[in-house]
């Protein structure tokens, strides 16, 4: 059973808290790299489908792929449900895909 009077600090907690490699100075730099090699790496998908702004569109995707882990990591709902499979994940990538090109 939940406890409703601490549930939300948890949650909140969750949202704010900070792993600590990204509050290390010297591993910005690195984690700055790897953000944007996510970023170029997602850039190509929108572009091979025919986005007509490729790079927001794999921003979008960048962005929407951190939350959707987060989500199912850590999330309000994570301790409430299964991590999704392969057939969930499909459309759900399926969903994502058509707004990033719309973008």
């Amino acid at each position: 059973m939940t406890d409703t009077r601490t549930a939300g600090k948890r949650t909140t907690a969750a949202r704010t808290w900070t792993p600590p490699q990204a509050r290390r100075p010297e591993l910005r730099a690195d984690l700055q790299a790897a953000g944007l090699a996510a970023r170029s790496g997602a850039a190509a998908l929108p572009e091979a489908l025919g986005a007509p702004r490729p790079a927001p569109a794999a921003d979008l995707l960048v962005a929407w792929a951190d939350g959707l882990m987060y989500d199912r990591l850590a999330g309000a709902l994570a301790g409430t449900r299964p991590l999704p499979d392969a057939t969930e994940l499909t459309a759900v990538v399926r969903r994502m895909l058509e707004a990033a090109l719309a973008a």
